[in-house]
């Protein structure tokens, strides 16, 4: 059965992931700091400035744990 961690992020003003919540956690608490781990490792995003200050923009994704993907993304 897979286990599926929902988190929340953004970026600071040079694209870099700054802050990751979760939102909706594991019982398993390896799974929730594995699922921080993954999102801080997203590349560079854009960044937006409204006004000359940046816009912080949330963005939600679940990092889903299961066989199928282990077998698909294992080193």
């Amino acid at each position: 059965m897979p286990i599926v961690v929902n988190t929340r992020f953004s970026a600071n003003e040079d694209g870099k992931i700054d802050e990751v919540v979760i939102t909706i956690k594991s019982n398993n608490e390896i799974f929730n700091q594995e699922a921080v781990r993954v999102i801080k490792l997203i590349p560079d995003w854009d960044v937006i400035f409204l006004q000359g200050q940046l816009y912080r923009e949330w963005f939600n994704m679940p990092i889903k744990f299961s066989e199928e993907n282990r077998e698909k993304y294992g080193k």
